[in-house]
């Protein structure tokens, strides 16, 4: 979805959940810096493109809250799609935890991510392992084992 009402413009991708409602996805490159050192508290904080991503997804969020008619209306003329928009999550895919050298590192990200009321961080090994661990379940959950020389989702 890339519309805009007025002056207000909309992602370029928006996700349709199990549920009916949108959510918001901002990707980002994998080689993304998260966070950054601040010398002075010995902290990590959220880095340049981390910290534009983040506003722009809740400024994403404001504005299909604030448009929900409008948006809705749109889907549902251009896309056939019924959806429900209620207080849109955001999703951004970015950066590789395994960038992060120091347990500090991913302690900050850790404790970032999970400070986010509305969106959720997810890095591109995070997302391989999580499609790698669904991809295990379904297998196991159909009674197959996978073949031998079956490969699995690589980075």
């Amino acid at each position: 979805m890339n519309i805009a009402v007025g002056n207000t413009k909309f992602p370029d991708f928006s996700l349709v959940t199990h549920d009916s409602y949108i959510d918001i996805l901002e990707i980002k490159k994998p080689d993304t810096k998260l966070i950054k050192l601040d010398p002075s508290r010995g902290n990590y904080h959220a880095d340049t493109e981390l910290s534009r991503a983040i506003i722009q997804v809740e400024n994403y969020i404001e504005n299909i809250t604030a448009h929900k008619d409008a948006v809705r209306s749109y889907i549902k003329d251009n896309y056939k799609l019924d959806l429900k928009v209620v207080r849109p999550r955001g999703i951004i895919l970015a950066g590789n935890a395994s960038n992060l050298t120091e347990q500090k590192e991913r302690d900050d990200l850790r404790l970032l991510a999970h400070g986010l009321k509305s969106i959720t961080i997810v890095t591109y090994d995070e997302l391989l392992t999580r499609l790698n661990n669904y991809i295990k379940v379904l297998e196991e959950a159909s009674g197959k084992a996978p073949a031998p020389n079956k490969r699995r989702l690589k980075s």
